[in-house]
């Protein structure tokens, strides 16, 4: 497996509640690296001093309860108030996106492909990264009842989610495979399976 001469960047993209993660999952248990982006962003939100700034000069409100941020009123004043929600995401979407970008370049070193799980991949503007897109394709409805079972939000929450995590036209110009989740999770591994091993053929052996 030595064809391969840098670090392939895979990103999983797709509407919330796609699918993203299963997807990443599968390929975990096939041994394959995946920056879970969700987590990453947890720690830059537990270390990052400036984000507390930046929500409160937003809302006009103190959003830490003993020393922690306070989701539960952030999200309670963000659902009253999508366009302080959106001027927030607007910013720290981008602020993402350079903490990804600087992390990047830490895992150049490894001389093989990294797949990283990134919701909304076009608000943090580092599309140029990527060599590949795997394009999670859900239908609306498939995505709406999941976010609804797994987070229990309001219609009008999953609405303005499903929104924000539309996909763009220009990722389907961009070097992309589509991959169709609306059927059954054995379905959706064999997909990937199949997918990966393609990949790996293309990279590593030339095939």
């Amino acid at each position: 497996m030595d064809n391969i001469e840098r670090t392939y960047f895979i990103a999983i993209t797709g509407m919330s509640g796609s699918g993203k993660t299963t997807v990443g999952n599968f390929l975990r248990e096939k041994g394959c690296y995946v920056f879970d982006t969700d987590a990453f962003t947890r720690e830059i939100l537990k270390k990052d001093t400036i984000i507390v700034k930046i929500i409160e000069n937003i809302v006009k409100e103190t959003i830490t309860k003993d020393g922690e941020i306070d989701y539960k009123k952030i999200g309670k004043i963000f659902d009253s108030n999508p366009k302080l929600e959106n001027r927030f995401e607007t910013w720290f979407q981008t602020y993402i996106g350079n903490k990804i970008l600087e992390k990047s370049k830490d895992l150049q070193d490894k001389n093989t492909m990294i797949f990283f799980d990134i919701p909304l991949l076009k608000q943090k503007g580092i599309l140029e990264i990527f060599d590949m897109l795997w394009i999670i394709e859900t239908n609306a409805e498939v995505c709406y009842n999941r976010i609804r079972q797994r987070n229990g939000y309001s219609d009008q929450k999953i609405q303005y989610i499903l929104t924000n995590s539309k996909l763009y036209k220009e990722y389907y110009q961009y070097n992309c495979i589509i991959i169709n989740n609306n059927s059954s999770i054995e379905n959706l591994k064999k997909i990937v399976d199949l997918r990966l091993n393609c990949l790996i053929d293309k990279l590593y052996f030339n095939s």
